[in-house]
C-alpha cells in the first residue's frame, strides 16, 4: 500500500502566508493556490464518519489533501484512497491507518485524468496483496461538486468588482 504524505498544518488553519517549512510553494517556487474542495460523506446510515478533500494546483500538477475522521483502523486494517467511477473502474491514491481517535489525513498527486472519475471516496481494505478495491466505501464525494470555498469567492467577488462594474450604459 502506498502511504500518503501529509503536511502538518495544511488543514488546520495556518493560512497566514508565512514560510512553511515543508516548502509549501513545492514545485521550483511556484505558488500552490487552493482550486476547491468536497465534503465527503458517509456511505452508511448513522455513521459519524466525516472528512474534506481539497484539490490544489502547484504549476501543472493537481494534488488532492484529505482529511477524514474516521473509526480507528484494526490490525491488519487501513483506508484507502480512490478516484472512484465503479470497483472496477476506480484508481488508488493511497492508503494509510488512521491515529488511535480516527484521525486520518494525506496527500497525493493527482493523474491528469482526475476529472473522468465521478467521486473521491474512501474505502476501508485488509492490508493484503489485493490492490482491488474492496467494496467497503466509508466516505464519498463528487468531484462534480469541488467548488471554491466561500472565503475564497468572497475575496475574488471583491477584488473584482472595478473589473465587472462597467456595464452601466
Amino acid at each position: 500500500l502506498i502511504l500518503f504524505v501529509w503536511p502538518v498544518g495544511l488543514l488546520g488553519g495556518d493560512d497566514d502566508g508565512g514560510d512553511s517549512a515543508a516548502g509549501g510553494n513545492g514545485q521550483g517556487g511556484q505558488q500552490t493556490r487552493l482550486v476547491g474542495q468536497v465534503v465527503l460523506e458517509p456511505r452508511r446510515e448513522g455513521s459519524d464518519d466525516a472528512g474534506l478533500a481539497l484539490v490544489t494546483r502547484t504549476g501543472d500538477q493537481f494534488e488532492l489533501a484529505l482529511e477524514a475522521r474516521l473509526t480507528p483502523t484494526k490490525r491488519n486494517q487501513a483506508y484507502e484512497v480512490w478516484l472512484y467511477n465503479s470497483r472496477q473502474d476506480a484508481v488508488s491514491l493511497g492508503a494509510q491507518v488512521t491515529d488511535d481517535q480516527g484521525a486520518f489525513a494525506g496527500r497525493a498527486a493527482l493523474p491528469d485524468d482526475w476529472k473522468s472519475y465521478e467521486f473521491v471516496d474512501i474505502s476501508r481494505e485488509r492490508v493484503d496483496r489485493n490492490a482491488a478495491h474492496s467494496g467497503t466505501s466509508v466516505l464519498r464525494g463528487e468531484i462534480a461538486d469541488v467548488e471554491q470555498p466561500v472565503q475564497q469567492q468572497q475575496q475574488q467577488q471583491g477584488g473584482n468588482s472595478g473589473a465587472d462594474g462597467g456595464d452601466g450604459g
